[in-house]
């Protein structure tokens, strides 16, 4: 099921239309509250809304189902990301990254790759997946992503969630 976003799909035009066809700036001012009539963040709207959040995870596990991937063999280098990692160091970082799906399509496709992998989310959402089908070598972490990274030297950040790039906290890189 997809009512946790067709409405706020539902609604873009209009919001499109009414912003004179920019980018939002503001996450509490989008399609997403014209089409839910709500004042809420989308994140705090799922919060309080956990049917809606369920169906979230679910849509996001099954969106990229059957596409390719950047982790595919042949579609990148993913080698080259870990070529001079240890066990000890950070690899991935999945912020905002749901209960999973990614970094455990990572762990299928790339099982010998070192260097740990660390998923983000807020509580709720680290909690689901912390009872779901997590991988054992996936470390769960409870994070904000719009406060400061907690992580330092980071190999490889990958941001699931899209928000404005003007509200994107970025990190150091250490290659």
């Amino acid at each position: 099921r997809t009512n946790c976003i067709t409405s706020g799909i539902l609604a873009l035009p209009a919001q499109l239309k009414k912003d004179g066809y920019t980018n939002p700036s503001n996450g509490k001012e989008c399609a997403f509250q014209r089409g839910f009539r709500t004042d809420l963040h989308f994140f705090e709207f799922m919060k309080e809304n956990p049917e809606a959040a369920s169906q979230f995870n679910n849509h996001m596990s099954a969106y990229h189902q059957g596409r390719p991937s950047w982790m595919d063999v042949g579609f990148y280098d993913v080698p080259s990301l870990f070529s001079n990692v240890t066990q000890d160091d950070v690899l991935l970082v999945d912020v905002g990254g749901s209960v999973g799906h990614d970094l455990s399509e990572f762990r299928r496709k790339w099982s010998d790759a070192p260097g740990r992998l660390v998923l983000q989310d807020l509580p709720d959402v680290i909690g689901q997946a912390k009872t779901g089908q997590l991988h054992s070598s996936i470390e769960a972490m409870e994070h904000d992503f719009f406060t400061e990274q907690p992580i330092k030297g980071i190999v490889f950040p990958y941001i699931t969630c899209s928000v404005p790039r003007s509200k994107l906290i970025f990190f150091s890189l250490l290659y």
